[in-house]
Order: structure tokens, then sequence, then C-alpha cells
């Protein structure tokens, strides 16, 4: 072996021992120069893939932040020197391409193969409660809105009922006067036909006594064919003085029965119907009696009538 093989040797032997050092302390590199010429590329190739490997070989474990800053200068200062074309840390294009790959992977399996902390709550933010003020202020008004229509709808509903109820005690009120005008009518077509029959009987009422009590009154009874169905109307008798009434009565074989109490009016008319009459019923009379009427007449009669007379 010649002596330019030994000295080539010695060189790359050295050349490994630096590698190996600058692997074990890559801060090492920043208190002195690294090897140049052909050893410095030797170097950097050994380093690259000693240090491509070690991820590989290593069980990752997570960096601290205090060595991730530190690697990160050392990253930062190699590539300035490298962009101010520092012979030392000028690589071949095939160690660039081994380091990156490799450089990654150190740096991200540590990272990877171990979950981050979840990171904590967001708090509110200092200004998002300047608008709980105004947005509850929003929601008061909208509130008070809301009641106002409702209380207004309220009194108009209960405005409609009101009218409502009137509008039904209207029909009512003339719904019971229809029914009181269809009784009228129908009362009045039984009274017509009773005073038309040529069936019925008919016996006018005349002032009685030599000195009458009401000379200008008069009077009529009808008498329907069944002698129960009758019908009177009485005319011009004055109001009876203070305290006394006007009595009708039927005179039934020789005897008085009590028919009515009434009070008189000048200009009116009086009827009285009914469907029953006493049996043999022979005569009508008026007296006046105390007020209340009597079981029995006492005072003087007014008008008195006993002819029947049929008015076919």
């Amino acid at each position: 072996m010649s002596y330019e093989d030994n000295e080539a040797d010695v060189r790359e032997d050295e050349a490994l021992e630096r590698a190996l050092e600058f692997a074990a302390d890559p801060l090492a590199g920043r208190r002195g120069p690294g090897p140049e010429g052909p050893e410095g590329e030797t170097l950097t190739r050994i380093y690259v893939e000693l240090l491509g490997l070690l991820p590989h070989e290593l069980e990752p474990v997570e960096s601290s932040p205090a060595e991730r800053a530190a690697l990160l200068a050392l990253v930062g200062s190699v590539a300035g020197a490298a962009e101010n074309g520092h012979p030392a840390l000028e690589r071949p294009a095939e160690a660039r391409e081994l380091a990156a790959p490799s450089a990654v992977s150190s740096l991200e399996a540590p990272v990877a193969a171990r979950p981050e902390h979840a990171p904590p709550p967001a708090r509110p933010s200092k200004g998002s409660g300047r608008w709980a003020l105004p947005l509850a202020a929003v929601f008061l008004v909208a509130l008070l809105g809301v009641s106002g229509w409702l209380t207004f709808e309220l009194q108009n509903q209960k405005a409609a009922v009101a009218r409502l109820e009137r509008e039904l005690h209207f029909a009512q009120e003339q719904s019971a006067n229809l029914a009181a005008m269809r009784t009228q009518m129908k009362e009045m077509d039984r009274r017509l036909e009773l005073v038309t029959s040529p069936a019925s009987e008919s016996c006018p009422l005349r002032p009685a006594g030599e000195q009458p009590m009401a000379p200008g009154a008069s009077g009529v009874l009808f008498v329907g064919p069944n002698h129960q169905h009758w019908y009177l109307a009485l005319y011009g008798l004055d109001s009876p003085p203070p305290g006394r009434t006007y009595q009708l009565w039927f005179v039934v074989g020789g005897r008085p029965v009590s028919v009515a109490t009434f009070q008189g009016k000048r200009g009116s008319k009086i009827e009285f119907a009914s469907d029953t009459m006493p049996h043999d019923t022979k005569a009508v009379a008026v007296t006046l009696e105390p007020a209340g009427g009597m079981p029995q007449p006492t005072g003087p009669q007014v008008l008195y009538g006993d002819q029947m007379t049929p008015l076919g």
C-alpha cells in the first residue's frame, strides 16, 4: 500500500469520527467550522444518512419546546450559511434529496406518535356582554307590543260579544212579540168566527136602573154554538170612583157567579173571552163593588142583559 492510500484512509477515519461526533452533538458544528473538501462532503453525507436513520431505530419521543426552538434555529443558520456560499455547507443533489424526507420524519414522527392536548374551551369575549342589555330591551319592547295587541283584540272581542248579546236580546224580544201577535191573531180569528157564525148567539148589555150610573155605556156578549166559548165587549165605561171596581157576573139558575173584576176607562173598549161558560147561563151583569171584588153582588148594577138572540 502506498503512502497516499494510507493518508486517504486516515482522512476517511478522521472524517467518520468527526461525522459521528457531529451526529451525536448537532450543536457542535456551531462551535467551530466543520471539515472542508472531500472530507466535508463525506461528513455531510454520513451525517444526513445517520440523521435519517435515527427515527427508524429509536422510539419516538416528543421533543421539548426548547429543543424544537434550538433545532429550528440550527436549521435556519445552516440555510443562511448555504445561501451565503459557505463551502462546508454545500451539499450535492443526492444528499439534499436524502436529507429532506429524513429530516421531516425526524421532526414530525415524534409529534405524530402522540396526540396533542385538546385546546382549552374558548372563553366568551368581553365584548359579547355589551349586547345583552339592548337585546333584552328589544325583547321587552316586542313583548309589550304583543301584549298591547292582545289587549286591543280582547277589547274588540268583548265589544263584539256585547253587540251580539244585544242583538240576541232584541231578536228574543222580537220573537216573543211575534209569538204574542200570533196568539192575538188566532184569538181574533176565533172571535171573528164567533161573531159571524149564524149558529152563535148574542146578548146586548144596556144601562141598568131608573137612573143609570153610566147612561152612555153598552156592551154585547157573543156565545158560541157549544154554549162554552164566549166573547164580551164593553164600551163607554168611565173609571170607577176611588176604592171601587167593576165586577162581571153570569146569572146561572137565578144565582150570580163572579167572572172577573176590572177598571174602566173613557173611550176604551174592554174585552173578555173564554172557552168555558157555566152551564145554563141565562143573563150577564156588571156591578160596582168595593176594590178587590165581592163573592156576591152588593153594589148597584151598571149594565145588564138577559136576552139571548141567535145571529142567524
